[in-house]
């Protein structure tokens, strides 16, 4: 049996966050990510966050413990954490989406964008993470 985890996670930002910002939060996680074997996705609306993260369940533990600390973001909730057999974002260190702040637009926004990835529950994993933001 694998020890490949999957977890995702919605929060809601402690004060503004720029577009430039964000990119560099993502550049900074990606970084990470990368050293500590994790993948994931990371969707922002402007006002909250939601992540889906995979790797080993003690790095997914370890970076779960950094992300509740982190003061940029509160209200962290976890809205799925479970045990995978295949990782479904294997090429991203961390995928940045900024949404728009109409929900159906940004639905659609992330189906049209991820379409075009071949394993259907990677698209579906990514829909349902952008979904979660909104929810």
């Amino acid at each position: 049996m694998s020890d490949l985890r999957s977890v995702t996670y919605v929060s809601r930002v402690t004060g503004s966050m720029s577009e430039a910002e964000f990119t560099l939060l993502g550049i900074e996680a990606g970084r990470f990510n990368a050293l500590d074997g994790i993948t994931g996705l990371l969707v922002f609306n402007g006002e909250r966050f939601c992540q889906t993260i995979e790797g080993a369940s003690a790095a997914i533990d370890d970076l779960l413990g950094r992300l509740r600390r982190d003061p940029r973001h509160d209200e962290f909730t976890v809205v799925n954490d479970e045990a995978t057999e295949t990782r479904r974002f294997r090429s991203w260190d961390m995928h940045l989406l900024v949404v728009p702040s109409d929900k159906q637009a940004a639905l659609d926004l992330a189906r049209t964008r991820f379409e075009a990835e071949a394993d259907y529950t990677a698209r579906a994993k990514i829909y349902q993470t952008v979904e979660s933001a909104f929810a």
